[in-house]
């Protein structure tokens, strides 16, 4: 499968000082609205007993600690694309590619939210979404999308067959290689 983007790293910078502190706070705090530990914490502290308060003071912590690892990373991310910029930052981009592609792959296929109340594409669908059809789109069918002569060499395999495999075995799956431009960048070993 090919895996390809139109943006050249002139173009994949973030306009300098647009995300400050209070961007940043609101992003965290988004993350666990109050309205679902109103609904949630009586019930859990129902259920739960004197351990809920503990289970919710791990939680905090967790919370507070991937908040402040991401606050750090965020100044170092100068492009636009998620988590996917997160990681090709801190892991390399061969892993973040494959790991936008697994996300990809399987929020495509099993909706989230106010999306999953119409079904989610089929698991060839979300594979030619991220092939054949992104390269179209970014008007660059003639050399990627696909695994052909003449095209870009841009590949990622995972452990599992991304049409067929369950979503949840989808999101776990390891990536085992990654080729860019015919290059090996990343394999699993």
């Amino acid at each position: 499968m090919a895996i390809s983007s139109g943006m050249t790293s002139a173009t994949a910078t973030l306009r300098s000082g647009s995300l400050g502190t209070a961007d940043i706070a609101f992003v965290v705090s988004a993350a666990a609205p109050l309205t679902v530990m109103a609904g949630v914490a009586p019930l859990a502290i129902l259920l739960g007993g004197s351990g809920a308060p503990v289970g919710c003071l791990l939680v905090g912590i967790t919370l507070a600690v991937f908040a402040v690892g991401f606050t750090a990373m965020s100044r170092h991310v100068r492009s636009g694309g998620a988590f996917y910029a997160f990681i090709t930052r801190g892991l390399l981009r061969p892993i973040g590619i494959g790991a936008a592609l697994r996300g990809v792959l399987a929020t495509a296929r099993s909706p989230q939210g106010a999306a999953a109340a119409r079904s989610g594409l089929t698991g060839l669908e979300a594979l030619e979404g991220c092939t054949t059809h992104a390269a179209h789109a970014a008007g660059g069918s003639d050399t990627a999308g696909r695994i052909a002569p003449g095209c870009r060499a841009d590949l990622t395999a995972l452990s599992v067959d991304p049409v067929h495999a369950p979503v949840d075995e989808l999101t776990d799956a390891p990536v085992l290689l990654t080729v860019t431009g015919g290059h090996l960048v990343h394999r699993h070993i």
